[in-house]
């Protein structure tokens, strides 16, 4: 299934779907793709940016009956095992 690569860029006043990736498997391939995309791009408080990587599940599971939500985002994090800049 591909990744929608998503994202707002602030400063330039741009949103949008820059196109779709194609997961191989092989995180440091996948890592460094999302990375070289969103490289260019800024949110509104550059200052609370940071890296783009994988959480795996065995960091953060998801409580059977919970929401996710922003007051939840680290219980629910793991559901889906990746976290953008700042999503931490």
């Amino acid at each position: 299934m591909p990744l929608g690569l998503a994202y707002i860029d602030y400063p330039r006043k741009r949103i949008g779907i820059g196109g779709y990736l194609e997961l191989t498997g092989n995180e440091s391939v996948d890592l460094d793709a999302l990375r070289s995309f969103y490289a260019n791009k800024t949110g509104k408080r550059p200052k609370h940016q940071g890296e783009i990587r994988f959480v795996h599940q065995s960091l953060f599971q998801h409580e059977p009956g919970v929401r996710c939500g922003a007051d939840r985002a680290l219980r629910c994090i793991g559901n889906g095992g990746f976290a953008s800049r700042g999503a931490l």
